[in-house]
């Protein structure tokens, strides 16, 4: 018994030093899993100059897109005379219409309207100017035309403004300086297989004050930065007012001729050209004779130098310095 005793204590000694019996090895301490959270805080890992760049895309695409959202039912209001001391300026606006209608449906109803939302300022112009016009381009891009300077000389620059990255870029200069003139942004050019309008639009700049400017018209290609002769008016015209009359169609109205303001109205079809060319021709391939004037599709702004003024309905008043635009339907 005390033998015995002695063997398993001894068995119990000789273990706890490491030396019992091969049968019952003792095994190694295991590794710390991998998996197993580490208590310290990990720190963000940092982005490398490409990831950066692009966030900062993504952020300024979403903010075009928010900008382009307000301004698709908003009006533009550019430079002009402004202050107590009548002061030339080159800032741009820019009115919510939603923003707007909401405010006076909320003073109509007696409640307090929002004000300072409406109104959103856009870049300034390279130059002052007032007396100018302008035409929209599409993508929150406005095309600021002519105008006088701080002196009252008549401008032959224009300004293409976006509102949504806050640009200011020279735009195609006039062929002669225009002031009191107007614009019209073109359904042109189309593309040939479409049908539609593709690329930047073309921009009509009709009559104005000037040395020449009057009866005449121009067409500027904002992708070439040129200006080409457009179709003359019937009557010289001064602070008069222009817009697309349908699709087709270009209708202007109104100003001052030589003497006094006019009623009357005309209209040029974009679509119907002359066969004789007039102003760089760019004629296309057809079959069959031509008569004096064809239905044809303009593939180059140089082509609506063959297009043509037709009188229109007289107005019941003279009418100068007023304002025209499409009713929606």
């Amino acid at each position: 018994w005390l033998k015995l005793f002695w063997l398993q204590a001894g068995d119990i000694v000789m273990f706890s030093h490491g030396l019992g019996k091969p049968s019952t090895p003792s095994k190694p301490p295991s590794k710390p899993s991998s998996k197993t959270p580490s208590k310290e805080t990990t720190k963000p890992q940092a982005l490398t100059p490409e990831e950066e760049e692009q966030l900062r895309l993504d952020e300024e695409r979403l903010r075009q897109e928010a900008v382009l959202a307000r301004l698709a039912n908003a009006g533009c209001i550019c430079a002009g005379i402004a202050g107590v001391d009548g002061a030339v300026h080159g800032q741009t606006l820019a009115l919510e219409a939603d923003m707007c209608r909401r405010s006076v449906r909320a003073r109509s109803e007696g409640t307090q309207g929002t004000q300072g939302g409406m109104w959103m300022p856009g870049p300034s112009l390279a130059q002052a100017r007032w007396h100018c016009c302008a035409a929209a381009l599409g993508d929150g891009q406005l095309l600021v035309v002519g105008g006088f300077d701080e002196s009252g000389l008549p401008l032959d620059t224009t300004e293409v403004v976006d509102f949504v990255t806050g640009s200011v870029e020279p735009g195609p200069k006039l062929s002669i300086p225009r002031a009191g003139s107007a614009a019209v942004t073109l359904p042109l050019p189309l593309d040939e297989e479409s049908a539609e309008s593709a690329g930047m639009p073309w921009i009509m700049v009709l009559g104005g004050y000037g040395a020449d400017a009057g009866a005449t018209t121009e067409v500027l290609d904002l992708e070439a930065m040129k200006s080409h002769p457009g179709p003359t008016l019937l009557t010289r015209r001064a602070c008069c007012v222009a817009s697309m009359y349908g699709e087709d169609e270009v209708m202007v109205a109104g100003g001052f001729d030589e003497f006094a303001s006019v009623s009357s109205t005309e209209f040029i079809n974009l679509f119907k050209l002359k066969h004789t060319a007039v102003a760089e021709p760019c004629f296309q391939d057809s079959s069959g004779p031509k008569g004096p004037e064809d239905e044809e599709v303009p593939l180059h702004p140089a082509d609506l130098g063959r297009a043509f003024a037709v009188p229109g309905p007289e107005m019941l008043e003279r009418r100068a310095a007023c304002t025209a635009g499409e009713v929606p339907k």
